[in-house]
């Protein structure tokens, strides 16, 4: 049986876009076509490589504020800086980067949510994009997993709350400015096979970097915290 300081899964939430998922799951042990989506839902995908006015269609949300994504960098230059770093040049987190092909521009509706400060509605809308998804459940397991392995169910500093200004410094207290603001695709590419609570924190940080730690960690908190089945990890 797989201890709970040590499990295969997929990446949390279903983070990344095709490419980087299918790199993520080999990384990980597994297949793309391990994780079958429900074929009553739409594939999800991230931002378009070829027009960001695409994103603006399939996704209002996505190029208001605070996101922008009908400007800013194009998407090769995106693509190309985030293997430097996902976070901004000046060290905060880039909401820009949900804008991108290498992640789930689906996702900017909970990340919304989160930043306006409704974190049970952002939870929801997560936790429901997830089982409808994955109805078998992986891609809410894989959620429980990150949760308990990256810590998330142990970060009483975040609240209902929290702003995202407050989420940098958690995140610069808990894995340090310098880490979570340089942490890169080719680091998320090249994790560990085997998520514990020594290797998860790449994932964490990748939420700061992105700006969603907070959103996270309430999530986690109002979904999966403490729900674990008896004898189940």
């Amino acid at each position: 049986r797989v201890s709970q300081r040590q499990r295969t899964v997929i990446a949390p939430r279903g983070l990344l876009a095709d490419g980087a998922q299918e790199l993520f799951m080999r990384s990980h042990g597994h297949r793309s076509g391990d994780v079958r989506p429900s074929k009553q839902v739409k594939q999800r995908v991230g931002g378009s490589a070829n027009s960001r006015s695409t994103i603006c269609t399939l996704h209002p949300l996505a190029c208001k504020a605070p996101f922008y994504c009908g400007t800013g960098p194009k998407e090769k230059t995106e693509l190309r800086q985030m293997t430097k770093h996902i976070a901004t040049k000046d060290g905060h987190a880039n909401l820009h980067a949900w804008c991108s092909s290498a992640f789930k521009t689906d996702y900017i509706a909970y990340v919304d949510q989160c930043l306006k400060g409704d974190m049970q509605a952002a939870a929801d809308t997560v936790y429901g994009m997830q089982k409808a998804l994955v109805p078998g459940g992986s891609l809410l397991k894989a959620d429980l997993d990150y949760c308990e392995s990256a810590g998330l169910c142990n970060v009483p500093e975040v609240t209902e709350n929290t702003t995202l200004m407050d989420a940098e410094e958690i995140c610069d207290a808990k894995y340090t400015h310098e880490a979570w603001t340089s942490i890169s695709t080719i680091d998320l590419t090249q994790a560990p096979k085997i998520m514990t609570r020594d290797t998860a924190p790449i994932w964490g940080m990748l939420a700061c970097a992105m700006g969603n730690f907070h959103c996270d960690v309430m999530y986690c908190r109002l979904k999966h915290c403490r729900k674990r089945p008896e004898g189940s990890g």
